[in-house]
């Protein structure tokens, strides 16, 4: 039985690593982590990312192989329906948000965010679900809701404008603060699970998601450049 779930990411130039045991085979997961390492599209002298959860025993295992420390990426929070500590946020007035993407604006939302055509494409995108962003009545922003299963939903960005309040920062960031929260808490009252990921970026609008979305429970995600043999990158 494999110790390693390993998927290629970012066109198979890094990997996504999940250990499957609390004690794994310490050569086996060696060989497997090798072995998807080489199959890797970097080139060889490259040095392959390699994303993990910070808290299995296959990061003790990464940093001994390569002396190399990891760098903090972000959590990946769940949000569950009932009872708990979140915070409440008012949507700054002047700004609407209006479920459901029509079919005339997914032009429009293409052109209006870098990451929306990503957002678009990916499969398990849920239109009916979306939220388009007004400022004023015109239409500035969206929220991309991403069905998983029947009870869960991933809602992690609000895509706007960037010319939106690029006068106003503090405005701006409490519009999408606002805006990621009404999303939120209308799925979960509708009794949804919402996976939400929180970066680990200096955005101080990714502290405040922990307090206003009070997530359940939350995964540690870091990464390590090594090398494809795991010696020693420094």
């Amino acid at each position: 039985m494999p110790c390693l779930t390993i998927r290629p990411v970012a066109g198979g130039k890094a990997l996504t690593v999940r250990c499957q045991q609390v004690n794994p085979d310490r050569e086996l997961a060696r060989a497997e982590l090798i072995e998807a390492l080489a199959g890797t599209t970097a080139g060889s002298h490259d040095l392959v990312s390699v994303h993990h959860v910070a808290t299995q025993s296959f990061t003790s295992l990464l940093r001994e192989w390569t002396q190399t420390p990891f760098t903090s990426q972000g959590w990946e929070g769940v949000l569950v329906p009932g009872p708990s500590q979140r915070r409440e946020i008012r949507i700054p007035s002047g700004v609407e948000l209006k479920l459901g993407l029509e079919h005339r604006s997914r032009v429009a939302l293409r052109a209006l965010h870098r990451s929306s055509p990503i957002a678009l494409a990916d499969p398990r995108l849920e239109p009916r679900s979306c939220y388009e962003i007004f400022v004023h009545g015109e239409m500035r922003g969206w929220i991309p809701v991403h069905r998983v299963n029947y009870n869960s939903v991933i809602i992690n960005s609000v895509l706007h404008d960037p010319e939106l309040f690029s006068d106003e920062p503090r405005r701006r960031s409490l519009m999408r603060l606002a805006a990621w929260s009404q999303a939120v808490n209308e799925n979960l009252d509708a009794g949804h699970s919402v996976i939400s990921w929180l970066p680990d970026d200096g955005d101080p609008i990714n502290k405040f998601k922990f307090e206003v979305g009070a997530p359940a429970w939350t995964t540690h995600w870091v990464t390590t450049q090594v090398r494809r043999d795991l010696s020693p990158a420094t």
